[in-house]
């Protein structure tokens, strides 16, 4: 099960990178010079890890949104496993993996939200 999640995970940090540093790849493609070594090193994701990673995108509209986003409710990760005929057996290690990939997702939210914020004024000065 482990194997799976870390897969699933490994893939979201990928595709989240590619998100913030997309456009470092493409000027360096135009300029035809070396890429990234995060971006050569892309995780192929195998049937199960593109099914679970398709899955958490769809998922990730279902979670909650305020100040900070929520995690995807459970509620919406069994719906997605039965509407999509997912075998009972399965639901424990498909929602571990959601959950891994949510996790990753939020840390990289969080850090975005981090380097955005203004800093407070130093009241010393």
């Amino acid at each position: 099960m482990r194997a799976a999640c870390d897969a699933a995970r490994e893939r979201i940090r990928w595709e989240l990178t590619l998100r913030e540093k997309g456009f470092e790849v493409e000027a360096k493609l135009e300029r035809g010079v070396p890429l990234p070594a995060w971006y050569l090193d892309e995780p192929v994701p195998d049937e199960g890890t593109r099914v679970v990673v398709g899955a958490f995108w769809e998922l990730s509209t279902e979670r909650p949104i305020g100040w900070v986003p929520g995690y995807i409710p459970q509620s919406a990760i069994t719906a997605w496993a039965v509407q999509h005929g997912l075998e009972d057996g399965m639901l424990g290690l498909f929602t571990a993996a959601v959950r891994s990939c949510d996790d990753e997702y939020l840390s990289w939210a969080t850090r975005r939200r981090s380097a955005s914020a203004p800093s407070a004024p130093n009241p010393k000065k």
